[in-house]
């Protein structure tokens, strides 16, 4: 049983960074089919993971029940009990992983280089569309953005960047079992992916990128190992972000517009974020304590009592935060809040602490995924989608791991 466990497990996490490429159905198939044989086979261990990471629990299943109660007093109940109810699958989620990851030290190391090879791909297949306009599938560009894989999706840039933290976090972790070929071909692979990255032409996948580099800067002039190295940091970081404005103007117009735009323009007739967002504190007035119920903002924004422009209806309000107010009030605002206010402070105590070298350092990247994508001045996807919730869960189990490393 042990090794048919670890067998399909491993074959279904090395698919796992791939099947994003496909859309939300095979990585929910993929968690799914984890979740299934872990309690099937690995029940006892789940038991016991339970209540060793007990506080966790606590608290997740405080929000549960918040989602519960806000999604049986709203307006259209089953659409959003529905999300409600699979909501607890991101906890057992977070424990087939950690007990994926602790039944073998290959398990990690496994899941490592499949990301590894997904970014490789990804990236040279991004970089062949950037210079003929098509890749290598056929798939022509949009607008002259490039898509790659992800064909008529603009989130090649998001995907990216959201699990690189992930990807620098277990490569500086496991830094002494990797060979020099191995360690010379990572840090390839995070240029060339973070190069990718800020072609994309996608401003919130740029600014997360630039936020990620800037704790990377921190880190190296606090624990001041090396000013030298802090200044180098600082000059590859500005080569970087300065390559669209200094080799197409087509890029950095799109970068240039979009992120003045976002930053200037606070018309609720013609910046869709801003009517979202003034929507959403609409929503929030009106049912402040539990919200309207989790992923009803899309049943209720067409409401005469919060609609305020043509703008002011979509699936989600696409920030966060304005979401959780919307959906779940300000206790689920505050929920998350909280856990972002927590990571703030564990990366606080990781960058002032004595102590140095890889392990410090991989967990300062693991726990810049969650500063990262619990940002709150930027647009997100919906907080509520499977999407968000694999990129929250994953770096979650790989924390809980390591915390007392």
């Amino acid at each position: 049983m042990l090794f048919f466990y670890n067998c399909f497990s491993r074959f279904l996490l090395v698919l796992f960074p791939f099947s994003f490429v496909t859309g939300v159905f095979l990585p929910n198939l993929i968690v799914f089919i984890l979740i299934l044989i872990t309690i099937f086979l690995k029940f006892e261990e789940l038991k016991k993971t339970f209540t060793e990471f007990k506080k966790f629990i606590i608290y997740f299943f405080l929000f549960y029940v918040l989602m519960l109660f806000s999604s049986i007093f709203s307006e259209s109940i089953y659409h959003s009990l529905e999300t409600s109810l699979l909501y607890f699958a991101y906890a057992l989620y977070v424990f087939a992983l950690i007990i994926f990851f602790r039944s073998d030290e290959k398990n990690l190391l496994i899941f490592f280089y499949a990301f590894l090879f997904c970014f490789f791909t990804i990236s040279i297949d991004a970089v062949y569309e950037l210079i003929r306009g098509h890749n290598i599938l056929g798939f022509s560009s949009i607008e002259g953005r490039i898509s790659g894989f992800f064909n008529d999706r603009w989130v090649i840039g998001s995907y990216l960047v959201r699990f690189l933290p992930i990807l620098v976090g277990i490569f500086f972790l496991n830094l002494n079992r990797f060979s020099i070929y191995t360690k010379f071909f990572t840090y390839f692979v995070i240029l060339l992916s973070s190069f990718i990255v800020i072609f994309s032409g996608e401003r919130v996948a740029y600014l997360l990128l630039l936020l990620f580099f800037f704790i990377i800067f921190l880190y190296f002039l606090i624990k001041k190992r090396s000013l030298k190295f802090s200044f180098l940091t600082i000059l590859i970081v500005t080569s970087f972000f300065a390559l669209p404005f200094l080799t197409s103007e087509k890029y950095s117009n799109r970068l240039k517009s979009n992120i003045y735009d976002y930053l200037t323009n606070y018309s609720l007739e013609t910046n869709q974020y801003f009517a979202l967002y003034y929507t959403s504190l609409n929503m929030f007035m009106n049912s402040p304590i539990i919200g309207v119920g989790p992923n009803n903002f899309r049943k209720e924004c067409n409401n005469p009592d919060v609609k305020i422009s043509k703008y002011s209806c979509s699936t989600h309000p696409h920030n966060t935060y304005f979401q959780l107010l919307a959906e779940v009030g300000i206790l689920g605002f505050l929920s998350i809040f909280s856990v972002f206010i927590f990571f703030c402070y564990k990366l606080y105590n990781l960058l002032i602490d004595k102590f140095y070298g890889g392990i410090i350092f991989g967990k300062v990247a693991i726990i810049s995924t969650f500063i990262l994508n619990l940002w709150p001045f930027i647009p997100t996807g919906n907080f509520f989608s499977s999407w968000m919730g694999f990129i929250y869960f994953l770096p979650l189990s790989l924390y809980l791991i390591y915390k007392k490393h």
